[in-house]
């Protein structure tokens, strides 16, 4: 398992201080995973067949169990991620925001994460 630089929790930019912070193991994963979620498809320009098609499947007639779907499988497929435990969608149809809570297990360990698109 490989490590990388630690995110800041709300701004998700990298934390720069005295020097850069790195983080590894299961808050690596965790943060891997949220990155993902947070990734909008086409978002980078050097590969623009990663992130998540977040306008079309949030658009009019959006389908919360494929919405939960796609959720899933991103996280699933994240790699160092061994099981997702727990998922929960909270959907404002109004703004059409969506919150994601989920629980999984990572190199032996639990971890708890969540994301607002």
């Amino acid at each position: 398992m490989s490590n990388n630089l630690m995110l800041d929790l709300d701004t998700h930019d990298i934390i720069i201080s005295r020097g850069t912070v790195r983080v590894g193991g299961v808050e690596y994963v965790a943060q891997l995973t949220k990155t993902r979620l947070l990734h909008h498809l086409a978002e980078w320009d050097l590969d623009e067949s990663l992130g998540i098609d977040w306008y079309n499947i949030m658009g009019r007639d959006y389908d919360l169990s494929i919405i939960q779907g796609i959720v899933t499988q991103t996280i699933t497929e994240t790699e160092g991620v061994d099981s997702l435990t727990n998922i929960k969608l909270d959907l404002d149809r109004t703004t059409r925001k969506l919150s994601i809570n989920f629980s999984g297990i990572a190199l032996g360990e639990i971890f708890t994460e969540t994301v607002n698109i």
